[in-house]
C-alpha cells in the first residue's frame, strides 16, 4: 500500500506477486499486472463492477475526478474530490472537507472532538483548548486572516455558517501519550450529525475551563537608561481593549537587568491578550484596570546600527534599530508582545534585558453607547494614532482597525438594547 492507502500489489505466502497496480492522481488504475485478486484499490476503497469507487455516502468516478452526486454536507464545490488536493488527502466518507470546516447549527466543540476521534475527557479538553486558540481573533490577526471572521463569537459560541479552523493533531495534556492525530481524516468518516439542539450545542462545553481571551492593541513610547548592567525605564502607552471596547492610557516605570550601557527612546506598538469582558456597565473600567494595571514582567531584545557620522565619542555611538518585547502579568493571565523602533546612544549594538514594571492608569474612554459599539469612532481613533504613532505605522493601524471592526460587529450582533442606557466614559 502507498501513503494514501491505495493497494499497489498482492503477493502470496511465498512472496510471488499475484497482482500489481498503479493509479493516476485522481484514482484511474493503469499498468495492471497479474490477475485481479481483490475489489479494493485506490485509497484502499472498494471498486464496483462499473469501475465506481464506493465511498459510503456517495460513489466516486476516478476517470472524471468528481462525484456524480451532490455532497450532502459540504458547501462550495459539492461534486469535487478532496478539494483538488489528491496528493495529500483522501475522502473515506464521501462527504465533508475538514480542512474547510463550516459550522452547522447543531455543532458543538465537544461533539466535533468526538467526531475527530477523541475518546477521553482529556482529549476533548485539549481539542477544545487548541480549537479556541486557532480561532481566536489574535491568532487570526497575527496570521494575516483579517478578511475571514472567526467562527467563535466573543463569548466562545460557535457561529453557524462560519468557517472553523480545526487542528489536525492535538497533544494529550495528561502526559499519557494519548495524542489525537489525523483528526481531519478520522472526522471525515465520522461526521455523524448527532449533536444536540442548536442553542446548547453551539456553546463551548460548560465543564471546559476555556474562555475567550480578549485581545487589545497597544501603542506607546519608552525611555530607557542602562548603566553597569542595571537599567531603568519609564513610558506611557495607550491600550485599546477589544474585550470591553474601552481605551485607557497608562504610565509605567520599572527596573531590570541589561547587557549594555547607554540610553534610548523607543516608540512601539503591539498586542495584548487575556483581557476579560466587562463585568459591569460600559463606563466602568475596574475590570480593565485589574487586568492591565499593576505589575508586569518583561523580556526585551534590541539591535541597532551605529551612525558615526551623526554622533561618535569613543566607543559610545548613536544608532537606530529595532526592538522586541514580551511581557506578562504576575498571574500569567495577561500577556503581550511589542515591537518598535529604537534610537539612542549605546556601547553595544545589541541589548538584552529583563525586569519588572508597574503601570498606573491616567485616563479612559468607552466606545460603547447604550449597548452597542460606536464602530466608526473606534476605527477613527485607531487610524488617527496616538503619541508618536500619528505620523507612522499607518499599515499596522489599518490592520488593527479592520480587526477591531470585525470584533465590534460580532459584539453588536449579540447585543440586546433597551433595558438601560449607558453613557460613554469620560475621556
Amino acid at each position: 500500500m502507498d501513503a494514501l492507502g491505495s493497494l499497489r500489489g498482492v503477493v502470496n505466502p511465498t512472496g510471488e506477486v499475484l497482482e500489481g497496480q498503479d493509479y493516476a492522481p485522481y484514482g484511474t488504475p493503469f499498468g495492471q499486472t497479474g490477475t485481479p485478486q481483490t475489489p479494493f484499490g485506490f485509497t484502499g476503497e472498494q471498486t464496483d463492477p462499473n469501475d465506481l469507487l464506493y465511498l459510503r455516502a456517495r460513489y466516486y468516478v476516478p476517470e472524471l475526478g468528481v462525484f456524480p452526486s451532490l455532497d450532502p454536507v459540504e458547501e462550495g464545490n459539492r461534486y469535487g474530490y478532496v478539494g483538488g488536493n489528491v496528493v495529500n488527502r483522501v475522502d473515506p466518507s464521501g462527504m465533508f472537507d475538514w480542512d474547510n470546516f463550516v459550522v452547522e447549527a447543531r455543532d458543538s466543540l465537544d461533539c466535533i472532538a468526538r467526531e475527530g476521534g477523541a475518546t477521553t475527557s482529556w482529549q476533548i479538553e485539549a481539542f477544545v483548548q487548541e480549537t479556541v486558540k486557532l480561532n481566536d481573533p489574535l491568532h487570526m490577526l497575527l496570521g494575516g486572516n483579517i478578511g475571514s471572521e472567526s467562527a467563535l463569537d466573543s463569548r466562545g459560541r460557535l457561529i453557524p455558517g462560519k468557517r472553523l479552523v480545526v487542528p489536525n493533531r492535538v497533544a494529550d495534556p495528561s502526559g499519557l501519550g494519548m495524542d489525537l492525530s489525523n483528526i481531519h481524516t478520522t472526522g471525515r468518516s465520522r461526521r455523524i450529525r448527532r449533536c444536540l439542539g442548536p442553542e446548547a450545542a453551539t456553546m463551548v462545553p460548560s465543564r471546559s475551563p476555556v474562555t475567550r481571551s480578549g485581545i487589545g492593541y497597544i501603542e506607546g513610547v519608552n525611555t530607557s537608561v542602562v548603566g553597569v548592567f542595571v537599567g531603568g525605564t519609564i513610558g506611557v502607552e495607550v491600550v485599546y481593549n477589544f474585550a470591553t471596547f474601552q481605551r485607557m492610557t497608562f504610565d509605567y516605570s520599572g527596573i531590570g537587568l541589561a547587557l549594555n550601557l547607554g540610553a534610548s527612546v523607543v516608540p512601539y506598538g503591539g498586542y495584548v491578550w487575556g483581557l476579560r469582558e466587562n463585568r459591569f456597565s460600559p463606563n466602568e473600567f475596574s475590570t480593565f484596570t485589574e487586568d492591565y494595571g499593576g505589575k508586569f514582567e518583561y523580556f526585551s531584545f534590541s539591535g541597532s546600527v551605529p551612525l558615526p557620522m551623526l554622533f561618535s565619542r569613543g566607543k559610545v555611538g548613536f544608532g537606530i534599530g529595532v526592538s522586541g518585547t514580551g511581557f506578562k502579568n504576575q498571574e500569567q493571565t495577561v500577556q503581550g508582545i511589542l515591537f518598535g523602533v529604537t534610537a539612542g546612544v549605546s556601547l553595544l549594538p545589541i541589548d538584552l534585558g529583563l525586569g519588572k514594571t508597574g503601570s498606573f492608569e491616567r485616563d479612559e474612554i468607552s466606545y460603547i453607547q447604550g449597548c452597542r459599539v460606536d464602530i466608526e469612532r473606534l476605527k477613527a481613533d485607531i487610524r488617527g494614532g496616538n503619541l508618536f504613532f500619528r505620523m507612522s505605522f499607518g499599515e499596522l493601524r489599518e490592520t488593527v482597525s479592520s480587526a477591531a471592526e470585525v470584533l465590534a460587529l460580532q459584539y453588536n450582533q449579540r447585543c440586546v438594547c433597551g433595558l438601560s442606557e449607558v453613557g460613554k466614559g469620560t475621556p
